[in-house]
């Protein structure tokens, strides 16, 4: 450092030694006094609790983080084939393209007048038309014409001749086994979208229906006088709230085959899972209608749904149901019915028949001269207006019997029995081990035939021709019809 600077340093640091301070020590002291005295600052603390606000926040999302994506990994389908190409009758869209009067999912018949022609859209990753669409299905001999929408307008990948997302049935927590498919068959499939379902299908040349469902879509067949067989489909389920949907790989599948006249139909339902708050619901028209000939034969295996029957005169008739109840009405032909949990509901019928019902209650009326045999273990039984060779079984129901005709056959174990105008053909059996009996006979005692017993119960006669007291048996009269009455713990009367 050379001498001019030292000498410029030395006056510099004399004149910082010799200046006046603007600020003095006393002036210092009280900003340090007035600091300490002032109130404490909320800043540190509302640092602390935005701090600690944002850390539950984070520990709370990283948890449902974690549990939806587990949810997702567990729940949802493996990845999704995706569609060919379209195929080579599909790319010229003016020369295929199939012509209805109407977008409407009404059934065509081959050969109808038509006048809007529907493109159909190239696309390679599958179709994407906004119309409902008829196809013709490749088994042309079938003669079916069909439609299918769904909720977005885009008809299933089935009816452009595309795989299906789905080929493996769901298990089935039903109790009674379900019709199965031939195992030759390749049936054709429509898929719902968004929850939705509308099919309008025509078949010909049916003598027999085989329907098997997993759904709770209920089920009508109804006859009249008419060659082909219709089939209606109509499914939409809604879901309202606070959800993440987590989609399965359809919500309802319905397939078809046809085989030496047999139409087999078989129904799959899946619903959505959703996390969060949800309701859902089921439109009140959901259901599939059969329009068919009198003369064609039925046999149904449903899960939850109902199933109604009527106007039908074939040869034979099956129907199991789970939960679902069974009505029918004027059916004529061999019945075969079988009821876990629903109801059984008949009128004017008009040929042999089984009935068993588990739960559900059974109620008859009208029957026509045939054999019948109706059994519930659990459900009440009741017959009004009905006549022929008539068995009744209940385990813990009761009877209730009112203008029955015939000979007449009736067990139970608890249930009791009442019954008013009583017709016997030749013979009226009655036993029971813990239920009452109240019995009305429509015939004279002259042409009855009493033998009674209760063991240890009351045998009473109430009849106007006829009173007896209290007793534990009675036998007499010689008249052609026979009444056989026993009760192990309960009361018998004849009136």
């Amino acid at each position: 450092m050379s001498m001019e600077n030292e000498n410029n340093l030395d006056r510099l640091f004399e004149r910082a030694r010799n200046a006046q301070p603007e600020t003095s020590v006393s002036e210092v002291e009280s900003w340090i006094r007035a600091a300490a005295d002032a109130p404490k600052s909320k800043t540190k603390k509302t640092f602390q609790l935005t701090k600690f606000f944002n850390l539950n926040t984070i520990i709370v999302m990283s948890v449902l983080t974690t549990l939806l994506t587990s949810v997702l990994l567990v729940l949802m389908p493996g990845t999704p084939r995706k569609f060919p190409e379209h195929p080579a009758h599909l790319q010229a869209a003016s020369s295929n393209a199939i012509k209805v009067t109407s977008a409407h999912t009404t059934a065509m018949a081959p050969g109808a007048a038509s006048e809007t022609a529907l493109p159909m859209a190239s696309n390679a990753n599958g179709p994407s038309l906004k119309s409902p669409v008829w196809e013709k299905p490749q088994h042309a001999a079938d003669n079916v014409w069909a439609m299918a929408s769904t909720g977005s307008g885009i008809p299933a990948a089935e009816s452009f001749g595309y795989p299906a997302l789905e080929t493996e049935a769901t298990p089935s927590e039903h109790t009674s086994p379900a019709p199965e498919f031939p195992k030759d068959a390749t049936p054709r499939t429509w898929v719902s979208r968004n929850d939705f379902l509308a099919v309008d299908t025509l078949f010909g040349r049916v003598k027999k229906i085989v329907y098997s469902s997993k759904s709770s879509l209920d089920l009508r067949v109804t006859g009249s006088n008419r060659t082909d067989v219709g089939l209606s489909v109509f499914y939409q389920r809604t879901t309202k709230g606070k959800f993440i949907r987590i989609p399965r790989k359809h919500e309802l599948r319905l397939s078809y085959f046809i085989k030496d006249s047999v139409l087999y139909v078989n129904v799959e339902e899946n619903h959505h899972v959703t996390v969060g708050i949800a309701v859902q619901e089921n439109n009140s028209n959901n259901r599939i209608v059969f329009s068919v000939p009198h003369s064609i034969e039925v046999d149904v295996n449903t899960g939850y749904s109902d199933v109604a029957m009527e106007h039908l005169n074939g040869t034979a008739y099956t129907v199991a149901c789970s939960y679902g109840d069974i009505k029918l009405l004027d059916v004529r032909g061999k019945l075969n019915l079988n009821s876990a949990y629903g109801d059984i509901t008949m009128e004017k019928m008009n040929g042999d028949m089984r009935v068993k019902s588990k739960y559900g209650d059974v109620k008859l009326q009208d029957l026509a001269r045939n054999h019948y045999s109706i059994e519930s273990t659990y459900g009440d039984i009741q017959a009004k207006s009905s006549e022929g060779d008539l068995e009744f079984s209940s385990s813990y129901g009761d009877l209730r019997l009112g203008s029955v005709q015939g000979n007449i056959s009736i067990k139970t174990l608890h249930g009791d029995v009442r019954a008013s105008n009583l017709q016997v053909q030749n013979q009226l059996n009655i036993a029971t081990t813990y239920g009452d009996i109240d019995c009305q006979v429509a015939h004279p005692t002259s042409e009855l035939q009493f033998d009674l017993s209760a063991g240890n119960g009351d045998v009473r006669v109430r009849r106007d021709d006829l009173r007896t007291e209290e007793s534990r048996s009675l036998r007499s009269g010689n008249g052609s019809r026979k009444l056989t009455v026993k009760s192990n713990y309960g009361d018998i009367i004849i009136r």
